[in-house]
């Protein structure tokens, strides 16, 4: 098989698989490397929490950002009132946001961003 070093897929086996964007990320100003993201089943949505192991000048963003698979902004949950910060966190193989804080809790979300 030949294979054109200008292309953007990849070749697997004997198939080439070529790479198309599609549209553009909406958070393209974002700094992703300030969080922690994880991503639910099946191409859905996307949470974002700040990374408190980051070193920040100022206070840590106190919400979770759920946003579109194409980026946009859906909802955001407030974790102000708590003042807690987010350990770690994954989507459920029903799509409900778990999430673990440094206390202890563990919070669960719907799609909606609702307990």
């Amino acid at each position: 098989a030949v294979v054109s070093t200008q292309s953007t897929g990849e070749l697997i086996g004997d198939v080439f698989y070529e790479s198309t964007e599609v549209y553009e990320m909406e958070w393209i100003d974002k700094s992703l490397r300030n969080y922690r993201i994880v991503m639910a089943p099946y191409g859905g949505l996307i949470a974002m929490a700040w990374d408190t192991r980051q070193l920040t000048r100022g206070q840590p963003k106190r919400f979770i950002e759920i946003y579109s698979a194409a980026g946009v902004l859906q909802n955001e949950i407030s974790t102000q009132h708590e003042r807690i910060a987010v350990v770690n966190m994954g989507w459920s193989n029903s799509e409900d946001l778990v999430v673990i804080t440094d206390i202890g809790s563990i919070y669960i979300y719907d799609l909606e961003g609702k307990p």
